[in-house]
């Protein structure tokens, strides 16, 4: 599981696999770990999911937006 994970964020930025904002201790520089690997992964799986089903109504946009505000604090 380990090499796939791996595997799978090869060619992803690393400003799309961590997002140090919430952690002011953390060092922004630092390369993301396996952990933030894993929680993109997460994310994007769930954020698929929840896409998925979300109707096409005239506050598509703010369902979006309350979805990923969602999806940034649980995973």
């Amino acid at each position: 599981m380990y090499a796939l994970v791996e595997l799978c964020c090869w060619d992803t930025p690393q400003t799309e696999l961590s997002d140090r904002r919430a952690r002011s201790w953390d060092n922004p520089d630092r390369r993301p770990s396996h952990a933030d690997r894993r929680r993109s992964i997460s994310r994007q799986m769930l954020q698929k999911q929840f896409l998925a089903v979300l109707p096409n109504t005239p506050d598509r946009r703010k369902f979006r937006s309350l979805i990923a505000s969602l999806l940034n604090l649980c995973v």
